[in-house]
């Protein structure tokens, strides 16, 4: 069904950034003041102060900047390119709504000096989760479709600007020093393909050979690879951009097709502009 289809499409996992704290300023401003202005749920019926609708403001910021924000800093596995889906994100905003009820379900039993009671705290989140589903559903679909609409159209400018096609690398043999003392290996330019970063090694592609990991840090990799054949596309990515054969895209970013490799390489929507420069000036 295009629902199940449409939830296991890739999505962006979120980051912490500038932007994202914006965000969550904005989401713990715009709970105050709906609260405060229209006053669900009867609470109007009570007499709270404008401090205390604050409270709820703050309650849904820092459960907004705990999940969205910081959590994926402390579990980056979990929150990672290659596993994150709609699925996630909608899953993560209902977890996100769960902990605000709860919390501000806690919070009017200290400011009321009530004691727990099940029938209230059910009588919340129910009330939460009947307000935000699916307006949460429908921001995650607005965004995905956003996100894939604009990657595709700078895919497809990519493709346009430098008709982006395999061409024959040069015969130039890089000597790499890993982490290991005294260990070497040799990349060929006329063979790699990319590197990917795997915790603490680096797991190198090339079109002869099978796939080895070394004990090397992509940063380390990158510098010791000093030519604009080569390009970091991605936190996690280093590709050869001689291999370039198509371009394509999804929410995240550009998926890149490369020579002789049947995986595809992302690119990240933060590197897309200098990919867009360096493929250009590597195709001239």
């Amino acid at each position: 069904m295009q629902v199940f289809r449409f939830l296991n499409q890739k999505y962006p996992p979120p980051r912490l950034h500038r932007k994202s704290l914006g965000i969550a300023l904005f989401f713990g401003l715009f709970i105050f003041g709906f609260l405060y202005y229209f006053e669900p749920f009867h609470i109007n019926n009570q007499d709270y102060s404008f401090v205390n609708f604050a409270g709820f403001g703050l309650i849904s910021f820092f459960s907004f900047l705990l999940f969205q924000n910081l959590l994926p800093e402390i579990l980056p596995g979990f929150f990672s390119d290659r596993n994150w889906r709609v699925k996630h994100q909608i899953l993560l905003y209902a977890l996100i709504l769960f902990c605000i009820a709860t919390l501000n379900g806690m919070y009017i039993n200290y400011i009321q000096s009530l004691s727990f009671s099940w029938s209230n705290y059910l009588f919340i989140i129910t009330r939460t989760w009947v307000l935000g589903i699916l307006p949460i559903f429908l921001i995650v679909l607005f965004d995905y479709n956003q996100k894939l609409r604009k990657n595709l159209e700078y895919a497809a400018a990519i493709a346009r600007e430098v008709s982006p096609q395999a061409v024959q690398s040069k015969e130039v043999v890089y000597r790499i020093q890993t982490d290991l003392k005294e260990e070497e290996f040799s990349i060929s330019q006329r063979h790699f393909l990319f590197a990917r970063a795997e915790g603490n090694y680096v797991s190198i592609y090339t079109s002869d050979t099978p796939k080895a990991l070394y004990r090397l840090t992509l940063n380390s990799l990158e510098k010791q690879l000093a030519s604009k054949a080569f390009f970091r596309c991605h936190r996690s990515y280093l590709l050869n951009l001689k291999k370039v054969q198509d371009i394509g895209g999804n929410a995240q970013g550009l998926k890149v097709h490369l020579e002789d490799c049947m995986e595809t390489v992302p690119v990240s929507r933060k590197y897309i502009p200098h990919f867009r420069e360096q493929l250009r000036q590597s195709s001239l």
